[in-house]
């Protein structure tokens, strides 16, 4: 426990071969309800908004809802998003854009996903 600090774990996780998204796309969207309750009532100074991306990338959160995001944001307030394929159009709006490339990493050498770190 770190004081201050708050996790909350709002997704269904990857939705691996499931065709049925329902499930992921109704908590996607109570996941995008808490974080604009959260910035309105301006309790923290940082929210991280872990794999949004793939929220946007797969129509659960739209690029203009995250924008507006954003662009409404509290004054001190910073935001992290992070996933890949932040869409280009959302790039004039951040401070910071950032992409990791893997250099080395154990999924390639065939080791396999570990749970707490890749899921």
């Amino acid at each position: 426990h770190l004081p201050g600090f708050e996790l909350r774990p709002l997704g269904r996780g990857l939705p691996g071969r499931s065709r049925d998204l329902a499930p992921h796309r109704e908590a996607a969207r109570l996941a995008w309800e808490t974080v604009q309750a959260e910035l309105a009532a301006c309790r923290w100074e940082l929210l991280i908004l872990d794999e949004v991306f793939a929220a946007v990338n797969r129509g659960f959160v739209t690029v203009e809802e995250l924008a507006g995001l954003l662009a409404g944001r509290p004054p001190g307030v910073n935001l992290i998003l992070t996933g890949r394929g932040c869409p280009p159009e959302l790039y004039p709006l951040a401070d910071c854009v950032s992409e990791i490339n893997p250099v080395k990493h154990h999924l390639a050498a065939g080791c396999p996903a570990r749970a707490g770190v890749e899921f």
